[in-house]
């Protein structure tokens, strides 16, 4: 982490690294303490990839397009969470999908594939996340979830130590 790049992926690491010990009860206000935990975690990661430089066109254009998947996740989530962690899981969404769109622009500024596939792994994992909490709990969703998770930690960890 001897960059400001390196250390707002360190930070992002260590909220998801909390995220996951709070995830692991099936208590709801633990679980909400896990879903602030990985959202501070998705801030840390766009704080990284805007210190290290994005294209603001990209970005815009990214987050224009990532706007039909938001619309289809809510449609297909929000009529299963119980009103009062609706606005919650609103703003988890909403700030994952705004690193996402971050992750596309420091590729367009910068040509680095791998952080957009550690961004989208982590959106994908999370959908399982999703499923399992609000939808469909089951095993099922750890078999897909937990490889792209933990494989997009891993990945945007790696990247932190390219130049």
């Amino acid at each position: 982490h001897r960059t400001p790049y390196g250390a707002a992926i360190l930070a992002g690491l260590a909220f998801s690294w909390w995220g996951d010990v709070l995830l692991i009860s099936r208590a709801k206000r633990v679980f909400l303490a896990g879903l602030v935990a990985f959202l501070l975690g998705h801030v840390a990661y766009s704080v990284a990839f805007a210190r290290r430089g994005v294209s603001v066109g990209a970005t815009a254009l990214a987050l224009l397009l990532l706007l039909g998947p938001l619309v289809l996740v809510g449609r297909w989530l929000l009529p299963s969470v119980e009103a009062r962690m609706r606005a919650p899981v609103l703003a988890y969404m909403a700030v994952i999908t705004v690193m996402v769109a971050l992750a596309v622009g420091t590729v367009a500024a910068h040509g680095e594939p791998w952080v957009l596939v550690g961004a989208v792994a982590f959106y994908l994992s999370d959908l399982s996340v999703a499923r399992d909490r609000f939808i469909a709990p089951g095993w099922n969703n750890k078999l897909w979830g937990w490889p792209l998770y933990f494989g997009a930690q891993l990945v945007l960890a790696w990247c932190a130590g390219r130049p």
